[in-house]
């Protein structure tokens, strides 16, 4: 029994005596087997930190999460903040520039118009010919003879052209009278003592009144001589007629008087 027991306790102490790590002296290459864990370990750092999947997968997320951070800040945005706002504003803009352009050129070219056709209605004025009387005189101081004692008795009115362009079929009516005018009547005249001539700018012609109805000299206090002057316009293509009333105050001495002394104007028949 003893030895049963005994040969028990050996065999349990044989089996720890196995089991336990047995404590070895250093040997030659334990240098180098440290340095070569110390390498392995480094290795793994290195692999870990080449292939850091959970980091890759963290940043990816952070990105997307921004991503969805600002797609609704986008739809935030004010209405004069996109592009398409100030296209249209340009647009918008431009459209009204161009048609304020269009009216102020069709205003100005009416302006042009209107000031051409003035510049042609005054030129036409400027150019025109102006046919009127000019003087009336009494020849008595002008006749000297020595074989008849009194001088004729002639009575001479002078027209004129006063414009710049020639003036045809000039055709003159007169008439004496020693009684006013009356502004509510208009004269009545015979045949022409003038008729159908062409008179050119700046020239004159005399024309002998008939003095044989009422007895006017030059030493008369009192009448009126009137009369009309037609011509032609050839420039406007205008009949003229120019009515004129003189009053004779003596001594070759004539005025204006009444309301005959205006010139009319109509469009020449074609």
């Amino acid at each position: 029994m003893r030895w049963l027991l005994l040969s028990l306790a050996l065999m349990i102490g044989s089996v720890q005596s196995q089991d336990a790590p047995k404590a070895s002296p250093p040997a030659k290459g334990d240098a180098k087997g440290d340095a070569k864990a110390k390498t392995d370990t480094e290795n793994k750092q290195a692999v870990a930190a080449q292939l850091p999947p959970v980091v890759n997968i963290t940043k990816a997320e952070k990105l997307e999460l921004k991503g969805q951070s600002e797609q609704p800040q986008k739809h935030k945005q004010a209405f004069y903040e996109s592009p398409e706002f100030w296209v249209a504003a340009f647009t918008g803009l431009l459209v009204l520039v161009t048609t304020y352009l269009v009216h102020y050129t069709k205003k100005l070219w009416v302006s042009t118009k209107d000031l051409v056709d003035d510049t042609a209605g005054t030129t036409r004025l400027e150019l025109r010919p102006y046919v009127g009387p000019e003087i009336l005189f009494f020849t008595e101081k002008e006749f000297q003879s020595s074989l008849v004692r009194e001088p004729p008795r002639r009575l001479k009115l002078c027209i004129k052209n006063f414009g710049k362009t020639p003036a045809y079929s000039v055709t003159v009516f007169g008439g004496i009278t020693k009684e006013p005018m009356d502004a509510t009547v208009r004269p009545t005249f015979g045949a022409p003592i003038f008729n159908g001539q062409v008179i050119y700018p700046d020239q004159r012609c005399e024309i002998e009144l008939d003095l044989s109805g009422p007895s006017v000299s030059y030493d008369s206090t009192k009448f009126w001589v009137y009369g009309k002057i037609d011509y032609f316009d050839p420039l406007s293509k205008m009949d003229w007629a120019f009515e004129f009333c003189r009053k004779y105050l003596g001594k070759n001495s004539f005025t204006p008087d009444g309301t005959y002394n205006n010139e009319t104007g109509v469009s020449h028949p074609s």
